[in-house]
């Protein structure tokens, strides 16, 4: 089991890392990564019970300001500006401010926002007081920045604390609060529309946000090394182990590591010389070896980025980390060969090695860069928009076509009616239980069959997301055929949903494993967010209400949903691309690897030739000497010879041609 490990030393350095000491009663955090992953899961459900709430209170808002189906998309649209930009902003601050700050800062924003739209709904109303409107766009856009301080760094934090086997459970588990939130909000925010008004939502999760915001004050978290952490770590040896910001201590992973390491750094070529068997470990050891005494990289494969820049020259297939290259090692050792254990210390030092290569700080360049010239990256990205932008536009507008349903049988029914808040009832527990079966089904299917980690991982990741999507699509055909009831209607939503879920951790899984290295993650995942929501939600809102203006909402839902084929259609392309990506790089480095060693061994004949050569001509010389010496000197020459024995080859040949040419004169 992954351990998040606090300081228990009381090193002045570890105590300045503090702003104040934490409270024994959130030391469960910290011991406990499930409940650390159970209280992220919570707070997600909160950020989303507001997306759920508004999209329950929306016929009541377009009532209460008498909007247009355009005015209604630019609500649901408003706040994806800001989350977008913001997540890129927060996890560049994220290598420099602990997480717990930022979280708790986006929280308390969050909180003042939700206050805010619901005071712009109390104090105006109608056609005349427009501006309480426009206020309230205002106030859903400053949500996003809430959203954005946590959205992104909670999904690379659970990525740090699920173990290897479980990374997508843990993943889906988490991504719960994303339904289990909208569900919630459609059907609470629909009952307090029915006994009060619908501003009351905005006040009630206000005070939750508030809650949040304080608890995350006092959990130091930290899923990557800030700066001033590193520079602490280079100055104090024995704070290595003990990090007073949470770090990610994965015992299981660490141990991997260390059998990876003993498994390929073990052969020397003195063992092998004289074999014709191609040990590509030798070059693993030979790159090691290319760290210079003062823990400088050289530019080996090893790693990505050279010492004092922060991008490389290298060709995008050049591109090689720390983790896909030791799995490629061990993966082309043991093809090959076994070999015995290396020495602690060693290990030790690989270790420091690896982990300082996982913290490296990227400029804006070479973090491009390396992210987009990802294809696993790239695709998952790509595919991942068009999900979004089903998924946001039946998010936002599914309780209003619920509605439009019901009227088509009974034109009579109005938004308090019981049979409309039944209908929004019956809406959430369908997602409600649409969102727990998928999420977590998908996640289990995708750990059954090889799971999500590592770069592989990510590239299966894609292949399931592909055929999920691809099985949910067919179910709503007939809703947009046929006039089917309501229970027809639900129970079809609900199984096309389930599939749609299904997809929602392994697409995740895929673009935080595609990124190796620690302090990239938030940066790719924040990038992933923004292109997720600009050709995602954010759009489709819009779209959909324009389209709804233009015709019907019965052709902007079926439009919508067309998307779906696409999308699927788009990882599945993304899973063979990267398939062959991922071979094409382990084929060229296996025969790096076999061309050093060649060479290697070429150079280690050569040497050993010129020293049998230089061995035969010492013997002769000496043999020579000893018939022609008088029997006087003897005792000196026979002084000589083995004064000579002693010299080096090149020493000992060049010694000899010179007594030949002597003799000769």
């Amino acid at each position: 089991m992954p351990r998040l490990s606090t300081s228990s030393s009381s090193s002045p350095s570890s105590s300045s890392r503090m702003l104040w000491s934490i409270p024994p009663i959130f030391d469960c955090f910290t011991r406990h990564p499930k409940l650390l992953l159970l209280f992220l899961t919570i707070v997600e459900m909160l950020m989303f019970f507001d997306r759920g709430a508004i999209a329950s209170v929306l016929p009541s808002i377009k009532e209460h300001w008498t909007l247009s189906g355009k005015q209604e998309g630019i609500i649901g649209s408003a706040f994806i500006i800001t989350f977008s930009i913001g997540s890129t902003l927060f996890a560049f601050l994220a290598n420099y401010v602990r997480v717990n700050l930022i979280m708790a800062f986006g929280l308390f924003v969050w909180t003042v926002s939700a206050i805010l739209s619901g005071l712009w709904g109390s104090v105006s109303h109608g056609v005349d007081q427009q501006w309480g409107y426009y206020m309230l766009v205002l106030s859903r856009a400053l949500i996003g920045i809430g959203e954005a301080s946590f959205v992104p760094l909670s999904v690379t934090l659970i990525d740090d604390i699920a173990t290897k086997e479980y990374k997508t459970t843990y993943m889906s588990f988490f991504m719960l609060g994303v339904p289990l939130g909208v569900a919630f909000g459609y059907s609470i925010a629909s009952y307090i529309v029915n006994i009060s008004n619908w501003t009351y939502c905005f006040y009630m999760e206000s005070l939750f946000g508030l809650f949040f915001g304080c608890l995350l004050l006092f959990i130091p978290l930290s899923s990557v090394k800030t700066k001033h952490s590193k520079k602490t770590d280079e100055n104090a040896s024995e704070f290595e182990k003990h990090n007073t910001s949470l770090e990610i201590d994965d015992e299981e992973n660490y141990q991997v590591d260390i059998i990876k390491v003993e498994k390929i750094e073990t052969t020397t070529p003195h063992e092998q010389h004289g074999s014709d068997t191609i040990h590509p470990s030798t070059h693993f050891h030979s790159e090691m070896d290319d760290l210079s005494d003062d823990g400088e990289e050289t530019n080996s494969e090893f790693s990505l980025l050279h010492k004092n820049g922060d991008s490389h020259d290298d060709d995008a297939e050049e591109i090689l980390l720390h983790e896909p290259i030791v799995e490629e090692e061990l993966r082309l050792h043991n093809e090959t060969t076994t070999q015995s254990s290396s020495s602690s210390s060693r290990l030790q030092h690989i270790k420091r090695e690896s982990d300082k290569n996982r913290y490296r700080v990227f400029s804006f360049c070479s973090a491009m860069k390396y992210l987009f010239c990802n294809p696993v990256y790239c695709f998952s990205t790509l595919g991942s928009c068009g999900y979004n932008f089903v998924a946001g536009a039946i998010q936002f507008y599914a309780p209003s076509y619920v509605l439009h349903k019901i009227r088509q049988s009974d034109s009579a029914i109005t938004i308090a009616s019981d049979s409309a808040n039944f209908a929004n009832i019956g809406f959430s527990v369908v997602m409600l239980l649409a969102s727990i079966i998928g999420t977590m089904l998908g996640g289990f299917i995708v750990d059954r069959f090889g799971g999500s980690n590592g770069m592989r991982g990510a590239t299966r990741s894609l292949l399931f997301c592909g055929i999920f999507l691809l099985m949910g699509f067919p179910w709503v055909i007939p809703v947009f055929i046929f006039n089917v009831n309501i229970y027809v209607l639900l129970i079809l939503f609900g199984i096309s949903c389930v599939f749609l879920f299904c997809s929602t951790s392994p697409f995740q899984c895929s673009v935080v494993n595609s990124v190796e290295y620690k302090n990239l993650r938030n940066y790719g995942v924040s990038w992933q967010i923004f292109l997720f929501h600009l050709f995602g939600d954010f759009p489709s809102a819009f779209i959909f209400g324009l389209i709804q203006d233009s015709f019907s909402i019965d052709v902007a839902m079926s439009s919508v949903w067309i998307i779906l084929i696409p999308s699927s259609f788009i990882f599945i392309a993304g899973y063979f691309v990267s398939y062959f990506w991922l071979q094409r790089r382990h084929d060229k480095m296996k025969l790096q690897f076999i061309t050093k060693k060649k060479v290697e061994l070429d150079l280690e004949s050569l040497d050993n030739s010129e020293e049998a050569k230089d061995d035969d001509s010492d013997s002769t010389a000496a043999k020579t000497t000893r018939h022609e010496a008088p029997p006087a000197s003897s005792h000196n020459s026979s002084f000589e010879h083995h004064a000579s024995s002693t010299k080096p080859p090149t020493t000992r040949a060049r010694t000899n041609s010179m007594d030949e040419k002597s003799k000769k004169q």
